[in-house]
C-alpha cells in the first residue's frame, strides 16, 4: 500500500449511545492535523520495499515483532498496541479506551521524534501518535510548537505568535479545535464576566494576563489589540459591547454579523476569550449539583496538565487526599483559567495577607474562603440585578472546590489551610453567586460527613478520579 496514493488519516469519536455512529471532536482536529503532516512528511521517504527489508533486518529481534494480520483473530489494533507497548500496564480497560499517560520528568519535545521502521510504517504511525497524544495541550494546534512563556494548562489552545494569532482569527485555522469550551452558553457568559472583571478592576494591568491578541481585521498584517502594547480601556470598551450582544443573543438569538455590528472587534474577541480558556469547565446537570452549596451555578473545572496529574495521582497515592475551598475575587479568575492557580503570596499579585507563609490558601469551610471572594465589597445596583445574562454581572462570586493532597507540604491551622506545593491541589468543581448587598455566607465543611457525601456523589456522578 505505500507505493500507491497518500493516505489520509481521520479522526472520530464512537458515541456511547452507538456503536455504528461516529461524531468529529474538537480534539481531533489538532491530531488529525498532526497525523497528516506526518504522513505526508513520511510517505514521501517510503516504499514497500524499503519498509520490508527495514522489517528483515529487525525480526529476529525480541523486541520487535511485525503484527502478523492475517493469521490471528485478534485486531489489528490489539497488534499494534501489543507490538508498541509490550507492558501490561499500558493496556488498561481496552474495552473502554487506552489510556494515555505521561510519565513525571518525561521530555515533551522527545514526543516529536520520529519513530524507528522496524516494525513497519503502521506500528510507526501509531507509535507517533501515542506519543503526540500525551502532550497535545503543550504545543499550539496552529505551528505546533510549544508555547511562548505559558504554562500548559489542560485544553490545547493558540499560541501568542503573531502568524497563528493571524491565521486562527482570520482564516479560521484550526478554530474548531480551539473553540472546543464553547459548549455551554453558560459557560461562555461566565468567561466573559471573568474578563470584563479583569479589564474594570484597578489592577487591570496585572491581572488581565494574558492580554489579548487580536488581529485588525481591516489591516490583516497588524495587531488591532497587542500584549506588547496594552490599552485596556479599548479593551473594556469592546467587552461591553460583547455583554450587550450576549444579552441580544439571549433575548431574541443573534449572529456573527450582530454581535460585530458595533465594532468589527468584537466577534475575534469573544473568539479569543473562548479560544484561550485552558481549563474544562462545564456545566453540572442538577442531578449531579452539590445541593447545599445553594447555586445553580456549578460547573466542572479540571485544569491539571497530564504532567501535573502524573504527579497529583502519585502523591495522592502515598498521603491520600481530602477537599477544601478557595476563594477569589472574579476579577482574578481570568487569569487563573488560563494559568491555574499559583503560589501569588510574595508577588505583585498578592492581595491578603500571608500570615501563615507561602502558598495557596485553602479552607474546609466554604464560609472561610468565601471571605475572599469580595462579597464584603458589594455595591450591586438595582439595574445590574435585571440583568439575564450572566456576562453581564460584574459582581459575581466564585468558590472553587478543589483536592488537595495530605501531605507534609499541607499546613492545618483550624479553618486556614496552606499548601506551599501547587502540584499538590487540582480544581474540581467552580461555583458561582449573584452578588448581593445581604449575601449569606455558605455553610459547607468538607470536615463533615454529610457534606463529604454530598461531595462523593458530585465525583462518582462526574468520574473524577478514574
Amino acid at each position: 500500500y505505500l507505493d500507491g496514493i497518500e493516505a489520509q488519516v481521520e479522526v472520530f469519536q464512537v458515541p456511547m449511545t452507538s456503536k455504528w455512529e461516529t461524531r468529529k471532536i474538537a480534539l481531533g482536529s489538532q491530531i488529525r492535523k498532526i497525523l497528516q503532516t506526518f504522513v505526508n512528511n513520511q510517505w514521501k521517504k517510503l516504499s514497500n520495499k524499503l519498509v520490508q527489508e527495514t522489517v528483515s533486518q529487525c525480526q529476529g529481534s525480541e523486541q520487535s515483532q511485525l503484527p502478523e494480520i492475517n493469521k490471528s483473530k485478534k485486531s489489528v489494533l490489539d497488534k499494534l498496541l501489543t507490538a508498541v507497548h509490550k507492558t501490561p500496564e499500558f493496556l488498561r480497560q481496552m474495552s473502554l479506551g487506552t489510556q494515555i499517560q505521561l510519565t513525571a520528568g518525561e521530555d515533551l519535545d522527545s514526543h516529536k521524534n520520529i519513530p524507528p521502521l522496524d516494525d513497519g510504517f503502521l506500528v510507526q504511525f501509531l507509535t507517533y501518535a501515542l506519543n503526540r497524544l500525551k502532550s497535545l495541550n503543550e504545543f499550539c494546534v496552529i505551528c505546533d510548537e510549544r508555547h511562548v512563556l505559558e504554562t500548559g494548562l489542560l485544553k490545547p489552545c493558540v499560541c501568542t505568535r503573531e502568524l497563528c494569532a493571524f491565521a486562527f482569527q482570520t482564516l479560521g485555522v484550526m478554530s474548531d479545535a480551539a473553540e472546543s469550551v464553547a459548549i455551554d452558553g453558560g459557560v461562555v457568559d461566565l468567561l466573559v464576566a471573568m474578563a470584563n472583571a479583569a479589564a474594570s478592576s484597578a489592577r487591570a494591568q496585572m491581572i488581565l494576563d494574558p492580554y489579548p491578541s487580536i488581529v485588525d481585521p481591516d489591516h490583516p498584517d497588524k495587531l488591532a489589540l497587542d500584549p506588547k502594547n496594552p490599552d485596556f480601556s479599548i479593551v473594556k470598551t469592546l467587552l461591553q459591547k460583547v455583554i450587550e450582544a450576549r444579552i441580544r443573543l439571549v433575548q431574541k438569538g443573534s449572529s456573527k454579523e450582530d454581535i460585530s455590528r458595533d465594532s468589527k472587534l468584537t466577534f475575534p474577541l469573544l473568539q479569543w476569550i473562548i479560544a484561550t480558556c485552558r481549563a474544562h469547565i462545564i456545566i453540572l446537570p442538577d442531578g449531579q449539583q452539590l445541593k447545599s452549596m445553594y447555586t445553580k451555578y456549578q460547573f466542572l473545572l479540571l485544569s491539571s496538565p497530564p504532567a501535573k496529574d502524573i504527579i497529583f495521582r502519585q502523591e495522592r497515592a502515598k498521603f491520600g487526599s481530602t477537599f477544601a475551598f478557595h476563594g477569589s475575587n472574579i476579577e482574578n479568575w481570568h487569569s487563573i483559567m488560563r494559568k491555574g492557580l499559583i503560589n501569588a503570596s510574595g508577588t505583585k499579585l498578592q492581595l491578603h495577607g500571608a500570615a501563615y507563609g507561602s502558598g495557596i490558601y485553602l479552607s474546609p469551610s466554604a464560609t472561610v474562603s468565601f471571605g475572599y471572594t469580595g462579597y464584603r465589597n458589594v455595591t450591586q445596583s438595582s439595574d445590574e440585578s435585571k440583568n439575564i445574562c450572566l456576562a453581564g454581572k460584574v459582581q459575581l462570586l466564585c468558590l472553587a472546590l478543589c483536592e488537595v493532597v495530605v501531605s507534609p507540604d499541607l499546613k492545618q491551622q483550624g479553618d486556614i489551610w496552606l499548601c506551599s506545593n501547587p502540584d499538590h491541589v487540582c480544581t474540581r468543581f467552580f461555583f458561582v453567586y449573584e452578588a448581593t448587598a445581604n449575601q449569606r455566607p455558605i455553610q459547607f465543611d468538607t470536615r463533615l460527613n454529610a457534606y463529604k457525601a454530598e461531595i462523593d456523589h458530585a465525583i462518582g456522578a462526574n468520574s473524577i478520579k478514574k
